[in-house]
């Protein structure tokens, strides 16, 4: 059953893919990305870290990374599992946040 999780502002969640060219671990972490969009919704910016030396150095022994919004980190081995802990921590975080911005209004 398809949940189609969206953060309650209707924003889908952004994932980036940290990989290089020629990179099969890359290319099955990206499939791996695919077959969640039928339980997420999420839009993938691929990121190519030779194309700058700040992240080549940061991540060059650590591909593929993921990240979610920013944060819910997922290296290699990028797992089906890891991934999907990773979008329901995102979700969590934003649930967490609409709950507060909610309190905050209410007792104004």
């Amino acid at each position: 059953m398809s949940q189609n999780n969206t953060f309650d502002s209707g924003q889908p969640l952004h994932v980036r893919l940290y990989g290089r060219t020629g990179c099969h671990l890359c290319q099955d972490a990206a499939q791996l990305l695919n077959t969640l969009h039928a339980d997420y919704d999420f839009w993938v910016e691929r990121v190519n870290i030779d194309e700058d030396p700040i992240i080549k150095e940061k991540l060059n022994d650590h591909i593929p990374v993921v990240t979610i919004n920013g944060l819910n980190r997922v290296q290699d081995p990028v797992t089906d599992e890891k991934l999907r802990r990773a979008f329901k921590k995102a979700l969590a975080v934003e649930d967490k946040d609409k709950e507060q911005e909610t309190a905050v209004e209410a007792s104004a």
